[in-house]
């Protein structure tokens, strides 16, 4: 019965046109709207008026004064006009695909659309199709936002045998499979989303968040600045990187993240080295002793070697030979230190015993180096924490020019007595 539509609509629009066309010498019969007419429009009125507020077309102008008259209780209706009012909303119905009637209201608004034709077929002696069109039931259902509207003693509530409730209104057209999106705040309104769902895979998503993991295009990251991302398989399972099985626990202490060639990774202590264990903290430029015998573990020390080899820190140190360089080759520049001024070096200098503040308990024997430096100042160097150290082994050579200047006068003494 749909495809008699169209040529229903097209025989009320002739129909509406020669009536309200004739000429003016010659008087027109207008159709009146029956009673039972009336009584049929009353009951299927709140489904009109919601056809009136979703759908913003202006070929519904004549619905929306035909409910206003009927709103009004005005029974003195042309039945051109409501010809005109039914036969644009059942054309608007099948434009958008769509049911707003029941069961009950369906079979209604067919039989008015076939009492209009008849009737005003007799009126303008035309003749017409013996039968109505047929009300689209493809398509979205939409249904007045009112759950129950009482009209004339007429109530209209959602059951399952017909649709006559429901607020919610859908678009024209959708994609299948498509997840629906609310449009607005209203709650009231739903729309397609390019987001579909088959029966193995949702496509179309472009990001997706979940707690504070975000998947965009081939990229995870954390989606607060600083938030972590754990994977953790389930059960016995293994994490799977681009091709390399990572081990799902940490290693031992001491052990490294090593590869077998054949895309597993785990831990484990390299062969020829890779066992030694360090201090948690250690002091820039400082020498590195053993803790315990075991070859296994090391530990800071207080004895540093800065950038020009100097070594300070140490308060000890035990040899069986210390050596300088001191090969003619590797000198410029050299010049005699007499032993008048060896001696007068040495006698500038003030011995001292003392004990170091860090120390207390030991007595130490020295000189002050900030003494030392004004009288030798190339024996004196300054740490690396800002400290003056003095280096004892130059203080040799003074120390023998000085005797070779004693010798000397001790010769001048010897020489009268000959």
């Amino acid at each position: 019965m749909k495809k008699y539509l169209p040529f229903f609509i097209i025989i009320l629009f002739i129909i509406t046109t020669t009536c309200y066309s004739s000429p003016r010498n010659e008087p027109t019969i207008i159709p009146m709207l029956s009673h039972d007419e009336y009584e049929s429009l009353l009951e299927i009125l709140p489904t009109l008026q919601y056809a009136c507020e979703i759908f913003d077309s202006p070929n519904l102008r004549p619905l929306r004064l035909l409910c206003s008259r009927l709103i009004h209780n005005d029974c003195n209706i042309p039945s051109i006009l409501i010809g005109q009012a039914l036969g644009n909303l059942a054309l608007v119905l099948r434009e958008n695909k769509t049911v707003i009637f029941d069961s009950k209201g369906k079979a209604i608004f067919k039989r008015l659309i076939n009492s209009l034709l008849y009737t005003t077929a007799k009126e303008s002696n035309k003749k017409l199709p013996t039968r109505g069109p047929k009300v689209n039931t493809t398509g979205k259902i939409l249904a007045p936002a009112i759950s129950q509207q009482i009209i004339s003693g007429v109530t209209y509530v959602l059951s399952s045998s017909g649709i006559a409730g429901g607020d919610v209104i859908g678009p024209s057209n959708s994609t299948n499979n498509a997840i629906a999106l609310f449009s607005g705040n209203t709650g009231k309104i739903i729309q397609s989303s390019g987001i579909t769902i088959d029966n193995s895979a949702i496509a179309g998503i472009a990001q997706l968040d979940i707690g504070n993991l975000r998947l965009t295009d081939n990229t995870i990251s954390s989606i607060n600045a600083n938030g972590n991302i754990n994977v953790s398989p389930n059960g016995t399972g293994t994490i799977i990187l681009d091709g390399l099985s990572w081990p799902i626990s940490d290693g031992a202490t001491g052990t490294f993240l090593t590869t077998d060639g054949a895309g597993s990774l785990s831990f484990s202590i390299p062969s020829g080295g890779g066992d030694v264990v360090g201090p948690s903290s250690s002091t820039n430029s400082a020498i590195v002793r053993y803790n315990g015998t075991s070859g296994k573990v090391i530990q800071n020390t207080g004895i540093i070697i800065d950038n020009d080899n100097n070594v300070t820190g140490v308060n000890a140190l035990e040899c069986q030979e210390a050596v300088v360089p001191s090969d003619l080759n590797l000198k410029e520049s050299i010049k005699n230190i007499t032993p008048q001024e060896g001696l007068n070096n040495i006698m500038k200098l003030r011995p001292v015993t003392f004990v170091y503040k860090n120390r207390p308990d030991k007595d130490e024997r020295g000189f002050i180096a900030q003494e030392v430096q004004q009288v030798l100042p190339s024996l004196v160097i300054k740490t690396n924490e800002g400290h003056l150290a003095v280096n004892y082994q130059k203080l040799v050579v003074d120390l023998v020019a000085a005797v070779q200047q004693l010798q000397k006068n001790f010769e001048k003494q010897e020489r009268p007595n000959r």
